[in-house]
C-alpha cells in the first residue's frame, strides 16, 4: 500500500516545481534525448498499426475484465478464458502457472492488457558495511540444501560471544570485534529488474515506458579483494533470476540474519559458496525496516532518496529517475536479451538507452527487443479480445433462446 501510494504522489508531483520533468543541458543530452523519444513514438506507432491493443482497450473503459491467477475453476467460457502463461510475467512471478479473465472478480484491475517485456537488471553501486565472519567460523553459516534455515546451536553460540543481543535484536556496535572479524567496508550493486512496456493515459493511446520493479538483491564484496570477483557475481546474479548472493538464517524466534556468501547460488541446488559477512534484513529499505538494530550499513546513500524510493518507476526521458538510467553511467544495465550490449555510441555504454538502440539496429528478428514487445502485444490484444468476444457470443445466445 505504501508503495502504490507513493507512485501516486510521485505521479502527481512529476512535471511541477516540487519533481520537474527531466530537461537536458547540452547540444549531445538534447540529441540523446530526441533519438530516444523517436524511438518510443515509432514504438508506439507500430504497436498501434500492427496490433489490436487500441480495440481492447477501448472495451476495457465500459467492460471491466480482471485477471485471476492460480485458479483451476474453468467458468462459463471455457478456453476463451484462459491466459498465457508467456503473458504472466513479469506481472507476476515465475511460480504463477495458471491465469483465467474474469468479469466475476472484485478486483478487475487491467494491467494484465498493458504488456511489459522484461529486458534486463540495472546494478547500482552502493559502499556499505557488513559484519564479517571469521574465517573459522564461516562453515557454521553454510546454506543448507532444502531450504533448511535454523542456524545451529554452535552459531548462535559464537553470534552471542561476538556481541549479537538475541533479545534486544541488536547488533554489536562498529568498534565491536578485532583483527578478525567486525564491521567491514564492502563494495556492493542493488539491483532492479527493468522491463520494456506499453501503456497508455486513458486515451487508449499507445506510449512506451521503462518498468522497474525488484526485491533489491545485492551482489556485494569486502574492500581490498578481487574486483574481478565482484563483477563476476553481478553478472551471474543479472543473467539468472533463481541466484542469490545472500540467504536468511533464524537466529531468534522467528527473526532472521541476512548471510553474505562469497559468490551466488541457487538454494535449491548444492553450493560451495562460503559465508563471509552478516547484515541485518532488508537494510536496502532503509532505517526501520528490519526488526535487527544495527549501525547504518550505508556508508554514501541515502536510501530514502534514491534506488528504494524509485523502485516501482515507470516513465521515460521525462521522468528525471528513468532518464538517468537511460542517458547516464551512473548504473549499469546488464541485459538478458542476446544482441541487446548496452555498447557505447550516441549514449553511454552500460545505459538502458544504449542497449535499446543496440538491439533496434543490430540484432537479427529473434532477437529484436522491439519485435518481441510488438508480439506481447499483439498476443495480449488477441487474448483479450477472444475473451470478450466470448461474453458477446454467450449473451446472444441467451437473447436467441427468447
Amino acid at each position: 500500500m505504501e508503495t502504490w501510494k507513493m507512485l501516486a504522489i510521485k505521479s502527481l508531483a512529476t512535471g511541477s516545481s516540487f519533481m520537474p520533468s527531466f530537461l537536458p543541458v547540452g547540444i549531445s543530452k538534447q540529441s540523446a534525448k530526441d533519438l530516444l523519444d523517436e524511438y518510443a513514438t515509432v514504438v508506439a506507432e507500430a504497436v498501434k498499426s500492427r496490433t489490436k491493443i487500441t480495440e481492447l482497450w477501448e472495451i476495457l473503459e465500459n467492460t471491466p475484465i480482471g485477471l485471476e491467477i492460480d485458479d483451476e475453476i474453468s467458468g462459463p467460457y471455457g478456453d476463451a478464458a484462459s491466459f498465457p502463461r508467456s503473458l504472466l510475467t513479469p506481472m507476476y512471478r515465475n511460480g504463477v502457472k495458471t491465469g483465467r479473465l474474469t468479469t466475476t472478480s472484485a478486483w478487475t484491475d487491467d494491467e494484465w492488457s498493458k504488456p511489459c517485456l522484461h529486458i534486463g537488471s540495472v546494478a547500482f553501486p552502493a559502499k556499505i558495511r557488513i559484519f564479517c565472519i571469521p574465517e573459522q567460523k564461516r562453515h557454521l553459516f553454510a546454506c543448507k540444501l532444502g531450504g533448511d534455515r535454523r542456524l545451529p546451536n554452535e552459531a548462535l553460540e559464537w553470534l552471542q560471544s561476538a556481541g549479537f543481543d538475541s533479545e534486544k535484536r541488536r547488533f554489536p556496535g562498529l568498534n565491536a570485534g578485532d583483527d578478525t572479524f567486525g564491521w567491514r567496508d564492502a563494495r556492493a550493486h542493488i539491483f532492479l529488474k527493468v522491463g520494456l512496456s506499453i501503456t497508455h493515459d486513458g486515451d487508449a493511446q499507445p506510449k512506451v515506458e521503462i518498468h522497474l520493479w525488484g526485491d533489491m538483491d545485492y551482489a556485494a564484496d569486502l574492500i581490498g579483494k578481487d574486483s574481478r570477483k565482484l563483477q563476476s557475481n553481478i553478472e551471474l546474479l543479472a543473467s539468472n533470476d533463481l541466484m542469490t548472493q545472500t540467504w536468511c538464517m533464524d537466529a531468534v524466534d522467528l527473526e532472521s540474519l541476512e548471510v553474505v556468501y562469497d559468490s551466488p547460488f541457487i538454494p535449491s541446488k548444492n553450493s560451495e559458496a562460503t559465508a563471509i559477512g552478516l547484515a541485518p534484513p532488508c537494510w536496502q529499505l532503509g532505517e526501520g525496516a528490519s526488526e535487527w538494530r544495527a549501525p547504518d550499513v550505508w556508508i554514501d546513500e541515502d536510501p530514502n532518496d534514491g534506488i528504494y524510493a524509485n523502485n516501482y518507476t515507470r516513465g521515460w526521458t521525462g521522468e528525471r529517475f528513468i532518464a538517468k538510467l537511460l542517458m547516464s553511467d551512473e548504473a549499469e544495465f546488464h541485459p538478458i536479451i542476446p544482441e541487446s550490449d548496452p555498447i557505447g555510441g550516441v549514449l553511454p555504454s552500460g545505459t538502458i538507452g544504449a542497449s535499446l538502440l543496440q538491439n533496434m539496429r543490430d540484432a537479427s528478428s529473434a532477437n529484436r527487443i522491439t519485435q518481441l514487445l510488438i508480439d506481447k502485444v499483439a498476443l495480449t490484444a488477441e487474448t483479450g479480445l477472444r475473451f470478450y468476444e466470448a461474453m458477446v457470443h454467450d449473451y446472444r445466445s441467451a437473447i436467441n433462446r427468447i
